[in-house]
């Protein structure tokens, strides 16, 4: 069969048809008939991801295992001429191994930027610096880096720098255990120092406010005193201006004016006379 029907580009991949040593771009996920001296070469558009575990020594003699992953973007009409993109027509398959060569360019100057930054910091110190190895990866990349071979650096990730011994390993984290233990037992301390001058700060409070309150009964009770000694004083008074007219009259013609008055309003209905009555109503002054 002299003419193929190729369709196995994918959704995602960018076609070129290669000739007589010249390049057709076909473009993204082209479909159609191909001639028997026709080689296709697909390029991936979407992100690759590319896994890398270094092996590094520390500032204080160390070894450490740094392991991430970079996202890299393809430019199809760059990449295509150096990499080998070749697929098989029916399968749409790879032929070579293009994934490994770029992998081991790029890996390669990760591999630098890796070892530079780990050698300036100690073993302790590298196991919690993700962040500052990422960037020294990405610096070291740059944008334009790989520009020349269709390569862009889209993102580095570095989750974990773990040590290579085992024993500096747990040594390690021992030691971060015991700062964790020393932080949260500092931190009941002043959680518990905070509730008892809370608790302090209420106790005083409580005892101000009961006191204000004794101050202000004290102030009261003075003021209910001087009011009824007003009172008092005031009826005193009120007694003093109704007798007073009755200062010159004779007690027996008090007496009996009481006794008369008891009479009229029923308050009195009988009475015994005997001498002694007879004689406090003769009474003088």
């Amino acid at each position: 069969m002299l003419i193929r029907l190729f369709r196995s580009a994918g959704a995602t991949g960018h076609v070129f048809f290669l000739k007589n040593g010249r390049i057709a771009n076909k473009g993204l996920a082209y479909s159609g008939f191909i001639g028997p001296k026709t080689t296709v070469a697909v390029v991936p558009t979407t992100p690759q991801i590319l896994n890398f575990a270094i092996d590094a020594q520390t500032k204080d003699k160390q070894n450490v295992v740094v392991q991430g992953s970079l996202t890299a973007t393809l430019t199809p009409s760059t990449a295509v001429s150096k990499f080998d993109f070749t697929v098989e027509p029916k399968s749409g398959g790879y032929l070579g191994n293009w994934v490994q060569v770029l992998n081991a360019k790029v890996i390669e100057r990760v591999v630098r930027a890796v070892l530079d930054k780990v050698k300036d910091l100690d073993v302790e110190e590298v196991t919690r610096s993700q962040k500052v190895v990422e960037d020294a990866v990405t610096a070291a990349l740059g944008n334009n880096t790989f520009q020349n071979d269709g390569i862009t650096i889209d993102s580095c990730s570095i989750p974990k720098i773990e040590p290579g011994d085992e024993e500096v390993e747990g040594a390690i984290g021992a030691k971060e255990r015991q700062t964790m233990l020393t932080d949260a037992d500092k931190a009941l301390h002043d959680r518990r120092l905070k509730a008892a001058a809370n608790e302090r700060a209420v106790k005083e409070y409580e005892a101000g406010t009961r006191l204000e309150l004794e101050k202000k009964q004290g102030v009261l009770l003075d003021e209910q005193a001087k009011n009824k000694e007003k009172e008092a004083n005031a009826d005193a008074k009120a007694t003093e201006i109704r007798l007073k007219p009755l200062a010159d009259v004779d007690a027996g013609k008090l007496l009996g004016a009481a006794l008369m008055d008891g009479f009229k309003t029923g308050r009195i209905s009988s009475i015994v006379v005997a001498p002694e009555l007879l004689g406090a109503l003769q009474q003088k002054h």
